[in-house]
């Protein structure tokens, strides 16, 4: 009122609290986990080649973000190859719409961990979120665009993944990583 203003556009978002973040850990069915950048990795600009078909109606204008190609079929991997899949970005996305969206997709999503969620993990002392992470889970994918990193509760350095960077093949190159990983946990030759 004070604006002048009739209307003034607001967006809603469910802030992420502590007891959240271990609902999803205690919910999780993994030990094993894949986590992505949904701003820097999944989400790619409209011009994009290489992008998943969008959305049906109405919700294609609903969530007018667009992934790239081959994300659902690498989260139906994962989830087969035994790994929860965190989502991870620096906006204030709303957890519920994130999962929304990728229900949509017909994958599920254990945990999502916007900006609001990563201010908790910096506040909350007493929860020591990360312990709690490094607990439930006994090897974390951490996968980027040109790169998989492999941490293991029972490795000191990480082990790298490198990926070639070309969109068309990037999902069936993180699945050859996978499937490399588990040949080796398994003691096959690779």
């Amino acid at each position: 009122m004070r604006l002048g203003q009739a209307k003034i556009p607001v967006k809603i978002v469910n802030l992420m609290h502590a007891a959240e973040l271990r609902e999803i850990l205690e919910n999780s069915r993994h030990e094993k986990r894949a986590a992505f950048d949904l701003d820097e990795v999944l989400v790619r600009a409209e011009g994009d080649p290489f992008l998943e078909e969008p959305l049906p109606f109405p919700w294609k204008y609903i969530y007018k973000e667009r992934i790239r190609r081959g994300v659902p079929a690498l989260f139906h991997a994962l989830e087969r190859s035994g790994y929860d899949v965190w989502l991870y970005s620096s906006q204030y996305h709303s957890a519920d719409a994130v999962l929304d969206y990728f229900r949509r997709y017909h994958v599920k999503i254990a945990g999502v961990v916007s900006a609001s969620g990563r201010k908790i993990f910096q506040r909350v002392n007493d929860m020591k979120v990360e312990k709690l992470i490094r607990e439930k889970y006994r090897q974390t994918l951490h996968i980027d665009n040109d790169m998989v990193l492999l941490t293991r509760n029972d490795l000191k350095e990480p082990q790298e993944f490198d990926l070639s960077g070309a969109p068309e093949t990037w999902s069936q190159e993180i699945m050859d990583v996978i499937e490399k990983i588990e040949k080796e946990e398994a003691g096959w030759p690779t």
